[in-house]
């Protein structure tokens, strides 16, 4: 895929968030909207939704789910009908990533600091299976701030884990 649809795609998945936010009246478009051009490589470059094994992408900063969500309607995960249930009870898009709804979403998140730890026991697993595939997780900039992140760094660093790759939205 080339930059100019690459391009194309991450401006649908603009417009794709602005409408499921709108549409539910709840969300939090800017840490979506901020992350958008990222996670549109990734699930376009980097990840096969259909390949087993396969790279895999961690929300850390879960409240930008709906820029996974728009990622994932372009890839056939979901209905445009559903936009309107975003963060509602008993909808499959939840306010945070959970993988009890959406079996394409890699990790339940929500607590700032904890997706990176968990990115790095999929990381670690992936290793010992000498499976090829990454792992991604992305980090919001307040998680910085979480003494648990600093810990998965260093022992990461520590453990040579190559095939985990932290992304920090800013």
């Amino acid at each position: 895929m080339n930059i100019d649809e690459l391009k194309s795609h991450a401006l649908a998945a603009r417009r794709e968030i602005v409408t499921m936010i709108y549409e539910s009246g709840i969300g939090h478009p800017g840490g979506a909207l901020s992350i958008i051009d990222v996670l549109t490589w990734l699930y376009y470059q980097e990840v096969d939704l259909a390949a087993t094994p396969r790279s895999r992408v961690v929300m850390s900063k879960g409240h930008a789910v709906a820029a996974q969500y728009a990622m994932l309607y372009q890839q056939g995960k979901i209905e445009r009908s559903e936009f309107n249930t975003f963060r509602q009870i008993n909808s499959r898009l939840q306010g945070h990533p959970s993988i009890k709804s959406l079996p394409e979403v890699d990790a339940t998140t929500g607590l700032l600091g904890q997706g990176l730890s968990i990115a790095f026991g999929m990381a670690a697993a992936k290793k010992r299976r000498n499976d090829p595939h990454r792992v991604f997780a992305i980090v919001g900039d307040g998680e910085m701030h979480e003494g648990q992140i600093w810990e998965t760094l260093q022992q990461a660093g520590h453990m040579k884990m190559d095939n985990l790759v932290a992304i920090i939205d800013y």
